[in-house]
Order: structure tokens, then sequence, then C-alpha cells
């Protein structure tokens, strides 16, 4: 008998190991790149259904064209010592009583800078391209 019953240079290798699980947070960020990717706003995942990105937006994150970063709509919103970045549509004044559809309590509605901006943009400042 020549021929061996196992191969052993497979008996060798290491076994793979099976990839964690994405965190939360990653879990979050893919799903918001995705929507981008469609033409709608990330909110849409959360508390703003079928919000469209803004026509002249890029499709992609840190894209060319207007963005969340320079929005009027986007202001800190205090919780505790830190502050959130949310999208206070359509009244960003904190002081005023106004219905706040885009605003949650959690990091699924923070607001990054680097997001192209939705149909609802305004420039924060008047004179500032878009």
């Amino acid at each position: 008998m020549t021929e061996a019953l196992f191969d052993v240079d497979d008996l060798r290798q290491p076994a793979p190991v099976p990839a964690l699980p994405a965190t939360t947070g990653q879990r979050r960020i893919a799903r918001q790149r995705g929507v981008i990717a469609v033409g709608m706003h990330p909110p849409s995942l959360t508390t703003a259904p079928y919000l469209r990105l803004h026509p002249d937006a890029a499709r992609e994150i840190g894209g060319t064209g207007p963005h969340c970063g320079a929005c009027r709509h986007r202001v800190p919103v205090h919780g505790g010592s830190r502050a959130y970045p949310k999208c206070c549509w359509p009244e960003p004044d904190l002081s005023r009583q106004v219905r706040r559809d885009r605003i949650s309590h959690g990091p699924g509605t923070d607001v990054r800078a680097s997001w192209p901006a939705c149909t609802d943009y305004q420039p924060a400042d008047p004179e500032a391209p878009p």
C-alpha cells in the first residue's frame, strides 16, 4: 500500500478563523453608503422616509457638489456634555419649538458633514457656492 489514506499537507494547514461580525457602527455606515449610492439621503433609514439627494450632489460620501457640512439646517444639538450634529429642518433655530422629524436620541440621525446634501439643502452662508 503506497497510497496514503489522508493528504498530510491538508492536515498541516491551520483551520480558517471565522470573521468577527461587524460592529453596529460599521453596519450603519455600510447601510448609509448603500442608500447614498441609490440617490437617497441617509436619514431615510430612520426618521425621514424617501428623502432624496440634491440633484447636484454626488452619489458618494465626500464627493463634489453640495454637502451637509455647508447646509444651514445642520446644527449641533447638545446632549449632556457633548454636541451632536443633527438636521433641524425646517427651522434650524433651536430656541423655537418646531417639529423635528429628522432627530432622534441616537447616532442614526447624526448628520455627517461629508454626506451629499438632500433636496432641502440651503447654504449656511448665502454668498457661498453650493
